[in-house]
């Protein structure tokens, strides 16, 4: 078969694949979505505050969770023996983790300066059981690329969190609506998990150096990048909660809920697809960059105006969505929408760099990713003092990132500047002139109107119908040609 064919065949498979993931996966963000808003209107920001401060506090410990062992398994592959090594080794480290966050619970009160946080923080250990124990199942299924079944035991949790999430909140339950249903709904996943993968550990465990070591080296790194991670993705809760306290971080957490739920689906999705998939092509890094290139051209064609949609409307869209009591999210929605449509554009370069086992320079950009980050956050809470003045800090720090991961993707695969400036050029001018758009035809509906629905659906409405006229002119052949995978893609899927 000649190589236009593969790279045709290929960016076929990552739409199909694509398609089928982000359809599933937004069917559980839309249960996500409408929990979220039921429990705006149940709780209160305190509520969401006090949840918040036991889930970041449980967060910085679960980095620790199977010692990367979901993420060397789909590296290494097919090893029936290296599979059972690794479930006992994250079995036994969920349970320990359990125990650690069970025991230092009274660190998050200290952290955060309220002594709430203990018992949520205590019943929320009970999920480090089964999330250790989820690892190698889940691992398998990502491993095999069975797209189908990775989307069931998501969509159950994220339908059992919900209906246990709301009763919870129904019955005036506060912020323990936001606990309690974790655990129940992991548990629930677990179970379809081990159905779907089909797979079932031996209960003698044997230990051989040879097969924990490439599980431990690989997930040692692993480790190394989910720090960093953990770092960049939640220092900004620590500050808030910590200085501004429980209310504002409940506000802050509602903003930057919305957007993640509506951008983050897309990402995720061609993650799952292309670190599989670029893992059998480590031979080849030009097949490999060309798949990036088109994954790139994907999330950019969607991700913008999506983003800078929701940026565009977020003065109606909170209040319509969450009511009043939460307009001081509203800068903090458009701050974040940004963020994310950024982040999105730099997502796939850490598949490639996984793919290719180049995990120190992984986490070297996360370095120093957290070094741009924290420093303006810190400066946000201290000098601004506003939740809106963080989310901004966040726009900043992910545009000096995203130029940072694009030169150095440059100087290390077989790609240019150019090539990547190319890609991105006609989504982002697009994206800016709907914006434009969008807010302009806002503007002039707040001061005539007080609907904020009304306001909304036209804003939409104006949105869609300028991006569609712009990419008609601007990215026709992308557009068409995306089109006539997915349709061949789901065809032969």
């Amino acid at each position: 078969m000649s190589k236009s064919g593969t790279d045709r065949q290929d960016s076929q498979f990552v739409i199909w694949a694509m398609a089928w993931t982000v359809g599933t996966r937004y069917g559980g963000k839309v249960i996500n979505l409408l929990t979220t808003i039921a429990l705006a209107w149940l709780l209160s920001k305190e509520d969401f505050g006090l949840a918040g401060y036991a889930l970041i506090f449980v967060t910085f410990i679960e980095i620790l969770e199977g010692f990367g062992v979901e993420s060397a398994l789909v590296y290494h592959g097919e090893d029936e023996e290296l599979q059972n090594n690794a479930f006992w080794i994250s079995a036994l480290t969920g349970l320990g983790i359990a125990s650690i966050v069970y025991l230092t619970a009274p660190v998050a009160a200290i952290i955060f300066d309220d002594e709430r946080a203990i018992p949520l923080v205590q019943v929320l250990a009970l999920a480090f059981v089964f999330t250790g124990l989820r690892i190698v199942p889940k691992a398998l299924l990502t491993r095999r690329m069975q797209f189908k079944l990775m989307a069931l035991p998501e969509f159950v949790k994220v339908t059992v969190k919900g209906i246990a999430a709301i009763s919870i909140g129904l019955a005036g339950g506060g912020a323990w609506a936001m606990i309690v249903s974790v655990v129940i709904a992991l548990a629930a996943e677990l179970v379809v998990l081990w159905i779907a993968a089909g797979w079932w550990p031996t209960f003698r465990f044997v230990f051989r150096a040879e097969k924990v070591r490439p599980l431990l080296s690989y997930g040692g790194g692993m480790i190394g990048l989910s720090i960093v991670g953990t770092l960049i993705a939640n220092i900004d809760y620590v500050l808030v909660g910590r200085l501004l306290g429980a209310a504002a971080l409940g506000a802050y957490m509602i903003g930057f809920r919305l957007p993640t739920l509506l951008i983050t689906p897309i990402i995720e999705s061609l993650s799952k697809v292309i670190f599989p998939m670029s893992v059998r092509k480590q031979s080849d890094p030009v097949a490999m960059i060309n798949g990036w290139k088109t994954a790139l051209r994907y999330v950019a064609i969607v991700s913008v105006p999506v983003g800078l949609g929701i940026a565009s409307v977020s003065a109606a869209l909170v209040p319509a969505l969450f009511g009043i009591k939460w307009l001081d999210s509203v800068p903090v929605v458009s701050g974040i929408a940004l963020q994310t449509v950024l982040i999105s554009l730099v997502w796939h370069t850490g598949d490639i760099y996984k793919a290719t086992g180049r995990i120190r320079l992984l986490f070297w950009l996360g370095v120093s990713q957290l070094l741009i980050t924290a420093p303006l956050l810190l400066i946000a809470v201290l000098h601004f003092g506003t939740i809106g003045a963080v989310a901004w800090a966040h726009v900043v720090g992910a545009l000096l990132n995203a130029v940072v991961r694009f030169i150095v993707m440059s100087k290390v695969m077989p790609v240019s500047l150019r090539e990547i400036v190319d890609i991105l050029v006609a989504p982002l001018f697009a994206g800016l002139l709907m914006a434009a758009a969008v807010i302009g035809v806002d503007m002039a509906l707040a001061a005539a109107i007080e609907g904020v629905w009304v306001r909304l659906l036209a804003d939409i409405v104006t949105g869609a119908l300028v991006y569609a006229l712009l990419a008609y002119f601007m990215m026709r052949d992308e557009v068409e040609t995306s089109i006539k995978q997915l349709r061949q893609s789901l065809s032969r899927g």
